[in-house]
């Protein structure tokens, strides 16, 4: 880290070096308030970022900011330039009002500075609106060739403090015609039910149930109702979700009657699918997957490690790339990458390379 003592600038970091046994795999420099190799001088604003490249040399990205610490354009390592204009109706200089990338292209925005809302954006010239309720919601978006009477879409909050709660939005799906989707949710704001319009005067629902600790315990299948406004619960085919305390999936029971189930033992995750098949995922320090042990028909959930038909194994390198995969006929798959995590090789046996 490097630090300025007398501002208080005290958690910028210097230099990012990772490290592969004695070999250097990433370094990366960072340099603030456009001064190098020096401790911040007033802000501690990022202003370039150095990152060592094993093949290509140093790749630098430059930033660049107004006098309000808005980032006003960024440099990558090929030149290219996307710039951030502030000020242009906001006098506040808290939005970015336009932006435009390394091809020129411009997107505009402009915001209610009362409440932050984004009032429309531009892009190619095509302006999108949006309309907003007194408690700021969103109420209505306007696309190209719409109007504000005719909206693209629009929201409407039916919220009486008596659970469920609903928002219905009306989508336009041609000039004349619009498509409702309603959204219900419980007292805890838990989205339990959705609706959406289909032909025949019908809708297609869903449903969600939750338990105490407002976990996902059961979903029902998409099933057709008569088209109306209201909430309704008339499922009975659905999968049902156990957890263990730590809040983990460990059965699936589908709407047939079938489950899966999962175990977890240590570093160990263990499954049993429909039909019996077992899969053991042998997990390192990380979480990140290195063995996987492919059983058929195992009648018996456990950490047995014989009678398994094939194993595939898994390495990784110190920066979580995936550098080598040898399956269960030994073949032997390898990647290679640079020090900007970007892969450069593979070796694959099965194509002689």
């Amino acid at each position: 880290f490097i630090v300025n003592t007398t501002n208080w600038i005290l958690n910028k970091p210097r230099k990012y070096n990772l490290l592969d046994g004695n070999n250097d795999l990433q370094i990366e420099y960072y340099s603030y308030d456009g001064v190098q190799n020096q401790a911040p001088q007033d802000k501690g604003e990022l202003t370039r970022v150095d990152k060592w490249s094993s093949t290509d040399g140093v790749q630098t990205t430059i930033y660049d900011y107004d006098f309000y610490g808005n980032l006003i354009s960024i440099t990558d390592a090929l030149g290219r330039i996307t710039e951030y204009d502030y000020g242009i109706n906001d006098y506040t200089y808290t939005f970015k009002e336009r932006e435009t990338n390394a091809l020129g292209h411009v997107t505009n925005y402009e915001y209610d500075l009362g409440t932050g809302n984004l009032l429309w954006q531009e892009k190619n010239n095509i302006k999108t609106y949006y309309y907003y309720d007194n408690f700021s919601r969103i109420w209505k978006e306007v696309e190209a060739y719409d109007s504000y009477y005719s909206p693209t879409k629009e929201y409407v909050y039916t919220f009486d403090g008596i659970a469920p709660e609903k928002v219905q939005v009306l989508e336009k799906i041609s000039e004349n015609e619009t498509r409702e989707t309603l959204y219900f949710y419980d007292g805890f704001g838990n989205f339990v039910q959705m609706k959406q319009e289909a032909d025949g005067n019908l809708s297609i629902v869903k449903d969600f149930f939750y338990d105490d600790k407002s976990r996902i315990k059961a979903e029902s299948i998409p099933y057709y109702l008569s088209k109306d406004s209201e909430f309704s619960l008339t499922s009975t085919y659905t999968t049902n979700y156990s957890y263990d305390a730590l809040d983990r999936v460990i059965q699936i029971r589908n709407p047939d009657g079938t489950r899966k189930i999962i175990k977890y033992v240590q570093y160990n995750v263990t499954t049993l699918d429909e039909r019996n098949n077992k899969i053991v995922y042998l997990l390192d320090a990380y979480d990140r997957i290195i063995n996987i042990y492919e059983y058929n028909s195992f009648p018996e959930l456990n950490n047995t490690w014989n009678n398994f038909y094939s194993n595939t194994t898994y390495s990784y390198d110190v920066a979580d790339h995936l550098i080598k995969i040898i399956d269960n006929q030994s073949n032997v798959y390898s990647y290679s990458y640079d020090s900007l995590g970007r892969r450069v090789g593979m070796s694959d046996s099965d194509l002689g390379c």
